[in-house]
């Protein structure tokens, strides 16, 4: 039974979407999640005056938890990036 075990190779993607879509969202949220940046140039931000060099850190919880983007966010369903026909949506919430 185990003979016919492999590892999981790029080329699955194509045939595994309920799995390339799991495994894009949950690096994107890790990717997000806690990773400072700093700002190239000043910036206005929703009235905010931001320096340029300032550390920035994106709220990676506050946007998977938009419900009027994704309702029941804390449920995981990673079937609400797929269309119809199964393919991976381009929502990119960052």
């Amino acid at each position: 039974m185990t003979e016919n075990l492999r590892r999981v190779e790029k080329q699955d993607e194509a045939s595994k979407p309920m799995f390339e879509t799991a495994l894009k969202r949950a690096v994107t949220a890790a990717i997000l999640a806690g990773v400072p940046h700093a700002t190239s140039s000043d910036d206005i931000y929703d009235g905010y005056f931001i320096p340029k060099g300032a550390t920035v850190i994106c709220n990676a919880w506050g946007i998977a938890r938009d419900e009027k983007r994704y309702p029941d966010p804390s449920r995981f369903m990673p079937e609400r990036f797929m269309d119809v026909s199964g393919a991976l949506t381009d929502d990119d919430p960052a």
